[in-house]
């Protein structure tokens, strides 16, 4: 029996979300909307593309698969709110360890590495080969871009972006809404809304 999934968002971060699936054992029976109008007659992974008017309309189960944080909270928060259920979606690619705990929503790309006990809150996305070591806890709908490694017991708070390719030594927190740049190696704590870049990383 397939899973009826929404899948929410038409842009780039939606084209490795579905594409993801294609190589999944489960067997998905896939709508895809995205917010405005102009959605109408759009196609994503060869799915046509529906303009999300009403929260009825989509499944029970839904993903969302847009790359800004802030929109990915309202959406998700929004569709929670109706009832619906965030969807988690693993590439097989992927290789979480059985005793992380992953929540709703959340989105692990090919070739990323989710050691022991880690958790990752509801609707983060962890892009491709990613690595996050053990005991680190991941802040709802947080995004690790791609190639980005921390180290064990990092601290990541709700809503950070954690740029591609950058590192963070264990034990360090990020707090919430921060952003570290690309390439960046953090060594410090990181303040809530800060933004911080470079090796070592600092306030920009």
């Amino acid at each position: 029996m397939p899973i009826n999934l929404s899948i929410i968002g038409a842009g780039g971060h939606a084209k490795v979300v579905v594409d993801s699936l294609e190589y999944s054992a489960e067997d998905f029976q896939i709508d895809v909307f995205e917010e405005g109008s102009e959605a109408q007659g759009m196609l994503l992974g060869g799915y046509s593309v529906n303009p999300l008017r009403d929260w009825g309309d989509i499944n029970e189960y839904f993903h969302v698969a847009i790359g800004l944080n802030n929109a990915r909270a309202r959406i998700s928060k929004n569709a929670i709110k109706h009832n619906n259920k965030p969807f988690t979606i693993l590439h097989n690619l992927a290789i979480v360890s059985e005793s992380a705990s992953l929540q709703g929503g959340v989105f692990v790309a090919a070739n990323s590495i989710i050691a022991p006990e880690v958790v990752i809150e509801t609707g983060c996305i962890i892009n491709h080969a990613a690595v996050i070591d053990h005991d680190c806890v991941i802040g709802e709908y947080s995004h690790i871009a791609p190639s980005a490694t921390l180290g064990g017991g990092v601290n990541v708070g709700q809503q950070c972006l954690i740029g591609a390719g950058a590192v963070v030594l264990p034990g360090v927190s990020i707090g919430n809404f921060a952003v570290i740049g690309a390439g960046s190696i953090v060594t410090k704590d990181i303040p809530k809304n800060g933004k911080f870049a470079g090796n070592p990383a600092r306030k920009i």
